[in-house]
């Protein structure tokens, strides 16, 4: 059983107060505090989306946008050497590097939306200006395992 309702894009925590014999909860992934509570089940969609429609007017009445559950941004922080993989295959492949992150976090070999993501090194060959070698990463080189977290 999930804990949580939607409603317009937010989500909405669903908690039981035994001791006080009331449902109430809270709009979730937002910076303000909006809350509701009702007395049964049946109500408690109703209380929900009314508390969804109330922040947003309460935002329209004082010229505040309202906060967003999620923009669609977030940072992601890896070596500089993952950086690089990344940016060289998505170039490669005539891709921008967000085009590739998205594709290699919804994607794996499982299927969509697999809870583990890997992103492959990859072993390009590299020659400076300044000098006639080819740099080659070791051939023992790990490959790193990004994770996704729920």
């Amino acid at each position: 059983m999930t804990n949580t309702a939607q409603y317009k894009g937010y989500v909405g925590s669903i908690e039981i107060d035994l001791d006080a014999g009331y449902l109430h909860g809270k709009i979730l992934h937002v910076q303000d505090l909006v809350t509701f509570t009702t007395p049964d089940v049946a109500g408690l969609n109703k209380a929900f989306q009314e508390a969804v429609d109330d922040y947003l007017e309460l935002c329209k009445t004082v010229g505040k946008s309202p906060d967003r559950p999620f923009s669609g941004t977030f940072q992601v922080r890896m070596s500089s050497d993952q950086h690089r993989a990344l940016c060289m295959e998505a170039s490669a492949r005539g891709l921008t590097l967000n085009e590739l992150s998205v594709e290699k976090l919804t994607m794996a070999p499982s299927g969509p939306m697999s809870p583990q993501v890997v992103i492959k090194t990859l072993n390009v060959n590299v020659q400076s200006s300044n000098a006639p070698e080819i740099i080659q990463p070791p051939a023992d080189a790990p490959r790193p395992l990004l994770k996704r977290v729920h």
